[in-house]
């Protein structure tokens, strides 16, 4: 509030007046130019919608309700332009809160596309953990990958491999197919000793057949294993995997203390039970987008 001394001049008063004004005006604008266009626009129409919707409830009273018998100014507001300047101010909130709302589902579209990116990020380094625990981590001829599943495909939410070529994240959805699916049915798979695809191409196919993946889907693949060892990932007091676990190789005959490393320390043991855990507790926010339904054709 702006106090007027009894004793100051009135010409005075209304010139510190407007001055006081003037700045407080030019402060409030050189704040608004710091903000985002949205945030702008909304304060802007909260704005235009306070005075507008204040000049219509004013005129009203003055038109409807005399309280003098003074002009109220210049040009007398008629009946008509009451709900005029009310309904102004009403759609300007509205559209103010309208704005809101869509910069809240921005941000919250933000924050959790942030928050999946971080998700990914845990899981390609559980998986680089699992290679470390089999002394692995450095070598071009392993792999470990993380599997969520969501709309009956598998999603592809971790991955570490030395090799680069490997460790590429070009497709991620998968069929619940193959030693991958066998294993999220079921227990566990493990398939070692399979045959050179380059030497032994028909072999090769048709052991991966065995478990669904055409010749197609086979070659497709960017390892082709001769080694596979997974489990699916299932939380203690679950009826049901929630995603899988896989260790591959292009080592046809791996030595049997790393296999016991493997399924003791990878597949089970405090490992398997912290991925299982921290896979469930992320299970809500992890969620295909539009466009990744759309590339796994689940989205016209």
């Amino acid at each position: 509030m702006i106090g007027y001394r009894a004793d100051e001049p009135r010409e005075r008063y209304n010139l510190r007046v407007r001055s006081i004004f003037a700045y407080r005006v030019r402060r409030w604008f050189q704040a608004l130019l710091q903000l985002d266009g949205k945030e702008r626009w909304n304060i802007l129409l909260k704005n235009f919608g306070a005075v507008t919707l204040l000049q219509g409830v004013t005129w009203y009273y003055k038109v409807h309700i005399p309280l003098s018998t003074k002009t109220p100014g210049p040009v007398p507001p008629t009946p008509s332009d009451s709900p005029f300047y009310i309904a102004l101010g009403i759609a300007s909130f509205v559209g103010a809160l309208l704005l809101s709302f869509n910069e809240a589902d921005a941000k919250r579209t933000s924050m959790v596309g942030a928050y999946r990116a971080r998700y990914y990020e845990l899981m390609d380094g559980l998986a680089n953990h699992a290679l470390h625990l089999l002394n692995k981590a450095d070598d071009n001829d392993w792999r470990c990958s993380i599997f969520q599943v969501a709309h009956d495909k598998l999603w592809l939410v971790g991955r570490d491999s030395a090799n680069s070529n490997y460790n590429s994240r070009g497709t991620r959805a998968y069929p619940l197919s193959g030693f991958v699916g066998v294993a999220f049915r079921e227990s566990g798979m493990k398939s070692s000793k399979l045959p050179d695809i380059g030497r032994d191409a028909a072999d090769y196919f048709s052991k991966h057949a065995r478990c669904g993946y055409t010749e197609e889907m086979v070659t497709a693949l960017t390892m082709k294993s001769r080694s596979y060892y997974c489990r699916g990932l299932r939380a203690k007091n679950d009826a049901h995997a929630i995603g899988v676990i896989v260790v591959e190789t292009l080592d046809h005959s791996v030595n049997r203390n790393v296999v016991h490393k493997v399924e003791n320390e990878v597949l089970g043991g405090q490992f398997y039970e912290v991925l299982c855990a921290t896979v469930k507790s992320f299970s809500e926010l992890f969620s295909p987008t539009e466009d990744e339904l759309k590339n796994a054709g689940l989205l016209k």
